[in-house]
């Protein structure tokens, strides 16, 4: 592995200083890049940005009373996706993504998995809400990230520790029940520091992917990894 002239963030205890210690060294640097179609239709994010926008994001969500809460997160492909999950782990929300229930059968997962985690809010974009809308979830808060008018400035820092939890992420029920595995931020460090050794990344590299950010190796590997070791990653539906 080459030696990096950046930092590594071995000594990070959650993900929340890794992306702060980013945004904060680079915020111009290319963080994220979708292709909409594969090819062109692309948009972006600087660490920069991510970082405003996660704190935005938190902000608003600590003022609504719902810090330390579970939030599932319902995006279509996309980089919204990806400011939701680091605005939950900015505000202490428990991070649970899901796939968008755009068939019966996914809806049936979908309503299961509800029940599973008894959110307190769901975080989407504002096209999903009249589908979200018409299932009429009691006491579950529908937030619209992407007509937000958030504070950055208001955000508080959370006090983190390290095997506080960050995400539930369920398997895929490709052979039975979807089930949640809760994760802390201890356990994605650490992951991390394996992938980036086992696939000598830095913030030269280069990431692309399609997978879906909520499938377990789009999150951990096309957005996390990216992110931990400082590169940019494209992603494409």
């Amino acid at each position: 592995m080459r030696v990096s002239d950046d930092i590594t963030p071995i000594m990070a205890t959650n993900f929340v200083h890794v992306l702060r210690e980013r945004a904060g060294r680079h915020p111009d640097r290319e963080a994220f890049a979708f292709l909409s179609d594969g090819e062109a239709g692309t948009s972006r994010i600087t660490y920069g940005d991510l970082d405003h926008g996660a704190r935005a994001l938190a902000s608003f969500l600590q003022n609504s009373g719902l810090q330390g809460e579970r939030a599932m997160l319902v995006f279509p492909p996309g980089l919204d996706f990806i400011t939701a999950f680091f605005g939950c782990l900015y505000s202490a929300m428990t991070a649970v993504p899901v796939y968008p229930p755009r068939s019966r059968r996914l809806l049936d997962v979908f309503l299961r998995q509800v029940y599973d985690v008894n959110p307190r809010a769901i975080l989407t974009v504002s096209a999903l809400l009249p589908r979200l809308d018409s299932l009429d979830f009691h006491g579950v808060e529908l937030i619209a990230i992407d007509i937000l008018n958030g504070g950055a400035h208001d955000w508080r820092m959370p006090d983190l520790g390290a095997d506080d939890l960050a995400l539930i992420q369920y398997t895929s029920g490709s052979t039975a029940t979807p089930k949640g595995v809760m994760v802390s931020h201890r356990n994605l460090i650490e992951n991390q520091k394996i992938i980036q050794r086992a696939f000598s990344q830095d913030q030269h590299s280069i990431v692309v992917g399609w997978l879906p950010l909520y499938h377990d190796m789009g999150l951990i590997g096309n957005v996390l990894q990216p992110v931990f070791s400082g590169s940019r990653a494209i992603l494409m539906p």
